[in-house]
């Protein structure tokens, strides 16, 4: 991400809601910009900050939104740019520390009150909803026996074992996670339609999948697999699931497409 690009909606942000406090020793807390993002009040055109942590939780949310507020912004800055949140928590870690503030002494105690339960935070970004159901179906953490809890459901039509999609089975580790890396491809570019839609100035959501790949394969050992590049030489490189073609698109003509411009 271009410096420039965070230190312009930073410059905005200061604008609105400067670093320094007033005289008084006040925040200096302008409403045209922030107010939008208050807590109290029956409409966007009707709300209000009625504390000096509404003010802050306002300033944060507006960060948040103009870097992530749809699924655009966030598959462009989240794409090995999701750093810049770490300003969003300096600057509201300056902010808090400007003033006292009841019961809030740390960043976590702002985050227990305003971050943890606030649907302004926890709401599902359009686009990025496929990842919580993969996570509902094969979740991040292994079963107290140190397996995937790998639910079948959802995933076995995508295993490589059987003679029919009802009839099919993923026999080893390795298998779940090529199933769940399918699964994935297939929800966002599995036919024309969804190709374009986030082939086109979307692609960096294929870097969410390997991320996701990396993190399945690092939990395990598995035999012959220490790198991506072992996983794809293996599981896509070859496999005509990620090596068809699909009709009606122009650029990449194939899931192996995708993740190949994302390796380079």
């Amino acid at each position: 991400m271009a410096i420039s690009k965070v230190c312009g909606e930073f410059e905005t942000i200061w604008k609105f809601f400067p670093d320094e406090l007033k005289d008084s020793g006040e925040y200096d807390f302008k409403n045209a910009l922030l107010n939008a993002y208050c807590p109290n009040g029956d409409s966007e055109n009707n709300k209000e900050c009625k504390t000096d942590v509404d003010k802050i939780n306002a300033g944060s949310l507006w960060l948040f939104n103009k870097f992530y507020g749809d699924s655009n912004k966030f598959s462009n800055y989240a794409d090995g740019k999701i750093d810049v949140v770490v300003y969003f928590m300096m600057w509201l870690g300056y902010k808090l520390n400007q003033k006292t503030h009841d019961g809030i002494n740390t960043f976590n105690d702002f985050y227990t009150r305003n971050i943890n339960n606030n649907e302004k935070y926890t709401n599902t970004i359009d686009g990025c909803g496929e990842f919580e159901t993969i996570w509902k179906f094969f979740p991040d953490e292994l079963k107290d026996s140190g397996e995937y809890d790998f639910k079948n459901a959802l995933l076995n039509a995508y295993c490589p074992n059987g003679d029919s999609e009802n009839n099919k089975e993923c026999k080893t580790d390795v298998d779940k996670i090529n199933a769940g890396s399918l699964w994935l491809f297939n929800k966002f570019y599995g036919d024309s339609n969804k190709f374009s839609n986030y082939a086109d100035g979307k692609i960096d959501v294929v870097v969410y999948f390997m991320m996701w790949l990396g993190y399945k394969l690092n939990q395990k050992t598995h035999d012959g697999i220490n790198t991506f590049n072992d996983f794809y030489t293996r599981n896509i490189n070859n496999n005509e699931k990620y090596t068809n073609t699909i009709d009606g698109v122009e650029g990449y003509n194939s899931y192996k497409d995708l993740i190949d411009k994302k390796k380079e």
